[in-house]
């Protein structure tokens, strides 16, 4: 009875997933952003981001709204053409209008964005499969150009659900067993 009815959970929330507009949800791998950027150091320097990372300002990462912890998106200044690529390990930035991207000190410096504080970027989110060095951007094809404020969609999407959020590994590992065996029982 218990694995029918948490079957039948899942499956409801699995139709309205699929239901709802699906560019809420979907992750389109290739895609363009085109937005203004901004970047924080020393006053979040050894502080948690929202993964639970500790923050460092030398390292090359970003805080978005809403791309998964770990992406890695290449961030090019529009004014100087300068690249980077970050992994997105924080959330942010919030009631910022037109702001898609905080930089971490080190990646703000790569793209002079430093001296002025903000500037245009477009972002080009990366290929999970896409492990070259940071500073590798000759290998990296071409960006798709930027139209106004609109996203060009890539041929492939993968979704991300949460089946939880845990702050004791214990609870994170029973949760993670408790779908392992309903994904058996399907």
């Amino acid at each position: 009875m218990r694995t029918s009815k948490l079957l039948y959970v899942f499956s409801f929330i699995l139709v309205l997933f699929l239901h709802l507009n699906l560019s809420g949800f979907a992750q389109e791998k290739g895609l363009v952003l085109k937005g203004s950027a901004t970047w924080y150091g020393d006053q979040y320097h050894g502080q948690k981001t929202s993964s639970g990372e500790v923050y460092n300002k030398n390292h090359l990462t970003a805080a978005h709204p809403s791309l998964p912890f770990g992406t890695k998106v290449k961030v090019t200044n529009v004014l100087t053409h300068h690249s980077v690529i970050v992994r997105i390990n924080d959330r942010g930035p919030f009631g910022k209008k037109g702001y898609i991207i905080d930089l971490s000190e080190a990646a703000a410096h790569k793209i002079k964005l430093q001296q002025s504080g903000f500037g245009k970027v477009t972002l080009q989110i990366l290929p999970a499969s896409y492990a070259s060095a940071p500073d590798d951007l000759e290998n990296l094809a071409p960006m798709l150009p930027a139209t106004g404020d609109s996203l060009l969609l890539a041929n492939k999407q993968y979704f991300v659900i949460q089946a939880g959020s845990f702050s004791d590994l214990y609870f994170a590992k029973l949760q993670s067993d408790r779908l392992k065996a309903i994904d058996q029982n399907l």
